[in-house]
């Protein structure tokens, strides 16, 4: 388990964070993430797809593809966080801000999160106990 801290702009091609299983996300309130080169839905600017992971956004997300991704197996891969303050942003201009293919995934949102679908959940899971949620109060 890592904690990774974005403390300035970090704008670039390629994912600008890639999380392993476990990592903790921290994008303060003076960051913008950007992904600059996305040519697709798919191109993420922050990737976490092994599970077990916390995102606390308080600056910004922004890509051409997807703003922040969770997860690759809508089955497989599950525990996921991600937490919004008042004044964050995820943008994305042609794909999802926020992607989550996976269960029991948790969103809380404070601030804003736009795309051409805002939030995607695509978890599929036959229990009750590993539901998805999101709530919003930005």
């Amino acid at each position: 388990m890592v904690l990774r801290a974005i403390t300035s702009d970090s704008p670039g091609t390629g994912v600008r964070a890639e999380m392993a299983a476990n990592d903790l996300l921290l994008v303060t309130e003076d960051a913008v993430v950007v992904r600059t080169d996305a040519a697709t839905a798919n191109d993420a600017a922050i990737s976490a797809l092994e599970g077990g992971n916390m995102l606390d956004i308080r600056g910004g997300v922004a890509s051409g593809g997807t703003g922040i991704l969770l997860g690759n197996s809508q089955s497989d891969d599950w525990d996921y966080s991600v937490k919004l303050g008042a004044n964050a942003f995820v943008n994305s201009f042609w794909g999802s801000g926020i992607r989550a293919s996976a269960i029991n995934v948790h969103i809380v949102n404070a601030g804003a999160i736009q795309g051409h679908d805002g939030i995607e959940l695509n978890g599929i899971s036959s229990s009750d106990v590993y539901r998805s949620r999101v709530v919003n109060s930005g």
